[in-house]
């Protein structure tokens, strides 16, 4: 990512889904070229896939992200800029975007969110999937674990979000463990959602 473009990883099933379009803009002022944006720490950006279910041939975008974590500037811009891309993008239709945007309370967590949340000019509103959820939510309330911090799972700096234009069924923070052992300071999400 630093010199040669973005990998946010989307994985998909080919036998149920058809990827129609993908594209992935960086998180910086100018989100065509490689590098960091308003002090970040490491380039950042955003992949993104068009696709349709092929028993249904509902359309919908899935965005995948991960905002600096050192600089509140980059967060804050990199939550405009995303907002202002999707809605280019997206058009109104169904989206879920999913990342780590490293929404810590002590960094302001709670004015990124509020920018991740606020209707863009179409009127269209992100929500947080585990609030919209059909079923009550499962698991710890937190992302971050830290690897045994006290702090540990009392933080949220991960969420799926989606729009009007999808239905969450279930929300789950996984909180497994191998022998006390964890591949990584945030614990994962998962969402059963249908697209509307």
């Amino acid at each position: 990512g630093q010199a040669k473009g973005l990998f946010d990883a989307i994985f998909y099933n080919k036998k149920t889904i058809d990827l129609l379009d993908k594209s992935c803009f960086f998180l910086a002022p100018n989100s065509k070229l490689p590098g960091k944006g308003w002090r970040a720490k490491f380039a950042r950006g955003v992949c993104w896939v068009k696709l349709q279910e092929k028993q249904s041939a509902k359309i919908f975008y899935f965005f995948n992200t991960q905002f600096d974590y050192h600089s509140r500037l980059a967060r804050d811009e990199s939550a405009k800029l995303l907002r202002k891309q999707v809605e280019t993008i997206t058009q109104g239709a169904p989206v879920i975007i999913v990342g780590d945007f490293n929404i810590f309370p002590k960094l302001g967590g709670r004015k990124i969110l509020t920018r991740l949340t606020l209707p863009d000019r179409t009127g269209q509103q992100l929500v947080d999937a585990q609030k919209k959820a059909l079923f009550p939510h499962k698991g710890p309330l937190g992302t971050w674990q830290g690897f045994g911090k006290k702090e540990a799972l009392k933080v949220k700096p991960d969420y799926i979000f989606v729009n009007k234009g999808v239905n969450v069924i279930k929300h789950e923070i996984l909180d497994g463990a191998l022998e006390r052992l964890r591949p990584s300071d945030h614990l994962p999400i998962m969402a059963q959602v249908v697209v509307v």
